[in-house]
């Protein structure tokens, strides 16, 4: 099973008395490193960092992200003033930044940035509960100092598969409870991001898995249809490769979930040349047909866990078929398998997979 592994940073005790002393943040901290730790739900190995260094979160920033694997699940959580300084660089408030040092002493969302980018893990999913405007250390809300900070654009690398969500806009203040000062509550996002795995409202679609995507979904309405109605989330995307699950449904059997009736999909795998050869390239192709009476939306087809084209809808009595390589340096028998998730109209995922068997051969002699 891929690695999931949670660096939880949550502060809120200043040593620079410009920076105002926030409440929720150890609220927040707390409550999702036990829904995300718990084997039910989370299933991530869990480290808060609650008040800590500049010195001591760098490092384990660092330590998130090297010598990772491509299908590892890096989740970075961050709570507190985010500042933006004159020059356009967004930071991220510790227990011992100075407000007039940002670049030596708080969090660079470059440096974080860049330890994406050197990642070899495909997963990488950052969580910002901080404002991203407003008046600089303004009646204890979460605060940035300066303009709009464009957190797209700074977290944005050339590394692939990174997602971003964040309390709000780009001109908006991200509140705690009813008041701008604190009161002991948690932040309105984070909490209906624990809530929503909690309790497993955020599995919209009720197959037993949590992505990220029906995570932020489920917050966002919570936010925009309630009278907490000041925020609104944003997520932000890039070369992300399927959908990442964040969670289980701890109300639903997701192994029995798969095995309720579907929709009937055939899957066929072929392969050329017909006579594999040691040291060769075999191109293999995945067709299949809907041969139900509905249409299957929002479909994927992975091979080893990549996307094998961008996702599509399936109409009754149709199909489609998608291509891959694999390169086979030795001789013996060898078993790919495609795997196939999609929505049907009911609004449920449901789950196929096709294996073949292929036998390499020892090369020809020339």
């Amino acid at each position: 099973m891929p690695d999931r592994l949670a660096l939880i940073i949550a502060n809120y005790e200043f040593d620079d008395p410009k920076f105002t002393r926030l409440e929720t943040p150890s609220q927040d901290a707390q409550a999702l490193v036990q829904v995300l730790g718990r084997a039910e739900i989370g299933g991530f190995q869990t480290i808060p960092l609650i008040n800590e260094t500049q010195r001591v979160i760098n490092r384990q920033i660092a330590r998130l992200y090297t010598r990772r694997q491509r299908n590892d699940l890096r989740l970075l959580y961050g709570s507190g003033h985010g500042i933006k300084d004159e020059y356009g660089d967004l930071y991220l408030a510790v227990k011992d930044s100075e407000s007039e040092t940002l670049s030596a002493s708080s969090i660079d969302a470059g440096f974080i940035r860049r330890q994406i980018d050197k990642t070899q893990s495909r997963r990488n999913v950052v969580i910002l509960d901080c404002c991203f405007s407003g008046a600089f250390g303004t009646g204890g809300a979460k605060s940035i100092l300066g303009s709009n900070p464009g957190v797209e654009d700074i977290l944005a690398g050339s590394g692939y598969g990174r997602v971003v969500l964040t309390a709000s806009n780009s001109v908006e203040y991200a509140w705690e409870g009813d008041r701008l000062l604190g009161d002991g509550r948690q932040s309105v996002f984070t909490q209906h991001l624990v809530e929503g795995m909690q309790s497993g409202t955020a599995d919209l679609n009720q197959d037993g898995y949590i992505t990220l995507d029906e995570l932020y979904n489920y917050a966002y309405q919570q936010l925009v249809s309630s009278k907490e109605a000041r925020q609104t989330p944003q997520m932000w995307a890039q070369q992300v490769e399927g959908q990442i699950v964040i969670a289980r449904n701890p109300q639903i059997d997701a192994n029995a979930a798969r095995q309720l009736p579907g929709p009937k999909l055939s899957v066929r795998l072929t392969h050329q040349p017909e006579h594999a050869v040691a040291g060769e390239s075999v191109r293999w192709t995945a067709s299949m047909t809907n041969n139900s009476q509905e249409e299957l939306s929002e479909v994927e087809v992975t091979h080893n866990q990549e996307l094998l084209r961008e996702t599509f809808s399936l109409p009754p009595g149709r199909w489609r078929y998608m291509v891959f390589s694999c390169d086979y340096l030795a001789t013996g028998e060898y078993v790919e398998t495609v795997d196939i998730s999609a929505v049907a109209e009911s609004g449920r995922r449901v789950y196929y997979e096709a294996s073949k068997t292929i036998t390499v051969h020892i090369p020809r002699e020339r």
